[in-house]
């Protein structure tokens, strides 16, 4: 938990309320900042760069990149192998363009074969073979269409940014 904001003693409701506003604000800002930057880069070249200064204080430099053309990488080495191998395409002075290498077969690569194989070898894991831990529990808000925006209407905002307050002790 973080030390800027103590939940211990909120109620359940306040504390989903909460969570709602946060939300809330979260996903009006994301969009309003898609469409800033949209709009800057707009009006900009690669690679300005312009110090900002908000409500007197310097914020900082906002910077557009140059951007590039993009390549081309090999993701998967194996299946890309084979498909050199298929369509036989020779490097300069016509050799092979793929390596034969020795590769598990489907069945072998199974969850179950993989945990007798680490069983029957006293639970050491074989070259090549990780343990990927299961997906941790998350908390997840799935909002009404338009309700971002009605939190934000005038008779609505002061709630729920009054809800962003929470109980927080660290205050000055």
């Amino acid at each position: 938990m973080s030390e800027e904001f103590d939940f211990s003693n909120t109620r359940p409701d306040e504390l989903r309320a909460i969570i709602i506003a946060s939300t809330i604000i979260d996903k009006r800002n994301s969009a309003l900042l898609k469409a800033a930057k949209a709009a800057w880069a707009q009006d900009h070249d690669g690679g300005d760069i312009e110090d900002c200064n908000f409500n007197g204080m310097d914020a900082g430099t906002i910077t557009l990149t140059r951007g590039g053309d993009g390549g081309y990488a090999v993701k998967d080495p194996l299946a890309y192998a084979d498909c050199l191998h298929d369509m036989k395409e020779p490097l300069a002075g016509g050799r092979n363009s793929w390596e034969q290498r020795n590769y598990p077969k489907p069945e072998a690569m199974t969850d179950e074969f993989l945990e007798n194989l680490i069983r029957a070898h006293g639970g050491e894991l074989p070259p090549g073979v990780e343990f990927k831990p299961g997906r941790p529990q998350t908390v997840t808000l799935r909002l009404p269409r338009g309700f971002v925006n009605k939190a934000f209407q005038a008779d609505q905002i002061a709630n729920t940014l009054k809800l962003l307050e929470g109980n927080n002790t660290n205050e000055q």
